[in-house]
């Protein structure tokens, strides 16, 4: 793996970052029982006004939906591999 580029998803967030025009992400961890649950928070906006709202609403809202989905499953694997490994 090329250590200059961080690890796919993380490219594919930071490739979408640079195009907005502001850009929040929290992390809200829960205890449920045995089990912790991670809620992702995200306030976004593009540039350009009523042309970046447009895009938003086409596009960049279920792309970082997606994408956000994509990363917590992964960050669910890899912490499950831990537990059991």
């Amino acid at each position: 793996m090329d250590s200059s580029r961080p690890p796919t998803g993380q490219a594919k967030l930071a490739d979408a970052l640079h195009l907005l025009g502001h850009y929040a992400h929290d992390h809200h961890f829960e205890s449920r029982g045995s089990e912790t649950v991670m809620t992702d928070e995200v306030v976004f906006r593009s540039p350009l006004g009523p042309i970046g709202a447009l895009v938003d609403w086409l596009f960049m809202t279920s792309y970082l939906r997606r994408l956000l989905v994509e990363r917590g499953e992964a960050i669910k694997r890899e912490a499950e591999a831990k537990l059991t490994g």
